[in-house]
């Protein structure tokens, strides 16, 4: 993992807690720790050397080991691990700071849109403002018929590490009154996200910047085209806080890609797999340089906005159903009905035209 570059997603997640840990009062007065200190004085990022430092001198066990993240977070927390699951899904507290612009959303090529999570300082971790900006705006996306292919990216050195630990915050609907279904919203909330990316009409490729665990591998699974920088790490790394490692969809998503064989010792051993090691096995479609991952995404949504609009979305959506159908002919009778549906639109007589007469189709949104 350590070829190219790759960051170690110890230090990764060692970056998120201390982000994390500065936002909060978590020590007893005039007990500051390292962290308390960097943000106190408004110090840099390089401060989490400090606070990786006095995180060794706690015996905090390396990530790799076995139930090492679990110790850790229970450290951090002051819980038992089996309540983290409560404590990452429960409503935010007054004690959180606000934050803005959480998801970026423009239009770098015709046709193309680009959603960027937008929290670096937290390596882009989950929260319910920023699943809910995606999503509004995938939403908003499906129903704008210019808007041909989706580029989903994130913010800074890393994809989405996952769930915020700090707090996931509250779903739409949620108002305290009874904990146990306020969980289950906040869960539904997340998960229905993946489902939404497979309900967006037009196809979403994961250019994924760095490392991608948890929920942030979902939501690589879940989009229709994925490709890594060299940088990139992926894991499934719910094991990591003593929950199932089938979550978000990932049950269904990873052996569909990579084949059950393998899904089941990624998801039984929660260890990292390197961009190269995602390329070779087919989680990704192309390993690039980091500098040139969002131009090589930018290409494949052109490529693909310029076809007919109707008939890619056919296309994924037909692969979709396909990934669900039981039988062959199933399938190819499925495929028999979109296809005479599709000869009635207009992007067929263009696309004769256009070859006839040797020039670009340009087919209507």
């Amino acid at each position: 993992d350590g070829a190219h570059g790759v960051a170690d997603l110890d230090d990764l997640a060692d970056a998120l807690v201390s982000e994390r840990e500065g936002l909060h009062d978590r020590h007893a007065p005039g007990q500051e720790g390292a962290v308390e200190v960097a943000h106190r004085d408004g110090q840099g990022p390089h401060q989490r050397l400090a606070v990786a430092a006095e995180r060794r001198a706690r015996r905090v066990a390396p990530l790799d080991r076995p139930g090492a993240r679990d110790l850790e977070l229970s450290h951090e927390l002051s819980i038992d691990p089996r309540r983290v699951m409560r404590h990452a899904c429960a409503p935010a507290t007054e004690r959180e700071q606000p934050v803005t612009d959480v998801l970026l959303s423009d239009t770098p090529r015709p046709h193309v849109r680009v959603l960027t999570l937008n929290r670096p300082d937290n390596l882009n971790a989950m929260t319910a403002e920023l699943c809910g900006a995606l999503h509004r705006e995938l939403e908003a996306v499906a129903g704008d018929r210019s808007c041909r292919a989706v580029v989903l990216t994130g913010a800074g050195r890393a994809f989405c590490v996952g769930l915020d630990l700090r707090g996931y915050g509250a779903a739409p609907g949620n108002d305290g009154t009874d904990p146990s279904r306020d969980r289950l919203t906040n869960q539904e909330h997340m998960s229905r996200l993946i489902l939404r990316l497979r309900a967006t009409p037009q196809p979403v490729i994961a250019a994924v910047n760095g490392a991608s665990a948890g929920f942030g591998l979902a939501l690589a699974l879940g989009s229709d085209i994925r490709y890594a920088a060299r940088s990139a790490v992926f894991r499934a790394a719910f094991l990591n806080i003593g929950v199932s490692n089938c979550d978000m969809a990932t049950s269904w998503l990873l052996p569909r890609l990579v084949g059950a064989s393998r899904a089941f010792e990624l998801l039984l051993t929660a260890r990292r797999v390197s961009a190269d090691e995602a390329e070779r096995i087919g989680l990704v479609a192309e390993t690039v340089d980091d500098d040139a991952l969002l131009d090589r995404a930018l290409q494949g949504a052109e490529d693909i906005a310029a076809w007919a609009p109707w008939g890619v979305r056919l296309t994924k959506q037909g692969m979709w159903s396909a990934l669900e159908m039981p039988a062959e002919q199933t399938a190819v009778e499925y495929e028999d009905r979109q296809q005479i549906m599709a000869t009635f639109g207009q992007a067929p007589p263009e696309a004769v035209a256009a070859f006839l007469e040797k020039r670009p189709a340009r087919f209507a949104d």
